[in-house]
């Protein structure tokens, strides 16, 4: 911002100095009314804004070149942060991964429990209706054949 303003104020000072006067004798010089050719060749000859205007050029030359690294810079920060967050983002996906591998292995460990109690369960039950119905049977037989202790 500093270059800037010094690239203002030495563009003022030019115009103050030079400028403004060089442009009025062309002008009056187009428009006819006292200036000539010859008054011009005069001003340009003399060099008055030169200076100033040569000093102007190489600050905006410095301007442009300083704008051109800093908007490097900025590309590669830019750059990095990108890698950066792909990074991140990749990571991330690798753990949810992980974890739905994991939530997965664990439910179906819960349903292959659940199946085995399940079948305990229907072994149990199958076993009372045994027990039962041999107790059934064995009372029958034993009234039948009046063998009861």
């Amino acid at each position: 911002m500093a270059l800037l303003r010094d690239i203002e104020s030495s563009l003022e000072h030019w115009f103050s100095v030079a400028g403004q006067y060089e442009i009025e004798v062309r002008r009056s010089v187009v428009e006819g009314s006292g200036a000539t050719m010859d008054d011009v060749v005069e001003l340009i000859n003399r060099e008055t804004g030169k200076d100033v205007m040569d000093s102007i050029r190489l600050r905006l030359t410095q301007f442009i070149a300083v704008e051109n690294r800093q908007l490097e810079e900025s590309l590669i920060a830019q750059e990095e942060q990108n890698s950066t967050a792909l990074f991140v983002n990749f990571l991330g996906t690798l753990m949810i991964i992980g974890f739905a591998l994991l939530l997965m292995r664990a439910m179906n460990r819960v349903h292959t429990q659940k199946l085995q109690m399940q079948e305990r369960t229907q072994d149990l039950s199958d076993s009372d209706w045994i027990q039962s119905a041999t107790e059934t049977t064995t009372r029958a037989l034993l009234d039948q054949t009046g063998l009861e202790d």
